[in-house]
């Protein structure tokens, strides 16, 4: 199986973000972690593995991200204000940094959106909001 490791710096954070990218080719499935998780949980707690055949294949290529909920929604030292303008911070990272970067990658318009727990809320949360990305949610 194809596996990239990545790691940027994200002016929208302003911090090094890391992901991997599971697959070489097929649609992008972008993969959020569960609350307070990292980007490579999903290989962790094997969901990789389960979908391995559906990688090698080239029928899907997963997109694994680091989140910042612990900076957001888990932050509870930090008023609501501010966990909702750091979280809207991560929202620009992945609308204005991350979804481009898959797009180039990607033949498909179209990204898919998974996530356990809070990753779910993520998923779901960027289908809802922007719609006009065509986000389609897989939870």
């Amino acid at each position: 199986m194809h596996i990239e490791y990545h790691k940027h710096w994200s002016p929208s954070l302003w911090k090094d973000m890391e992901m991997k990218v599971y697959g070489h080719a097929g649609k992008p499935i972008l993969v959020f972690p569960s609350s307070g998780g990292s980007f490579y949980e999903y290989e962790d707690f094997k969901m990789v593995e389960a979908c391995q055949s559906f990688i090698n294949a080239g029928s899907v290529q997963f997109f694994t991200v680091e989140s910042v909920d612990e900076q957001t929604w888990l932050h509870t030292n930090k008023n609501a204000e501010q966990r909702a303008h750091r979280h809207r911070e991560y929202e620009n990272y992945i609308l204005a940094e991350l979804v481009p970067y898959i797009r180039s990658r990607s033949p498909f318009h179209q990204l898919m959106t998974t996530g356990c727990s809070l990753g779910a809320f993520h998923a779901l949360n960027f289908l809802c909001k922007i719609p006009a990305f065509l986000m389609q949610p897989s939870l």
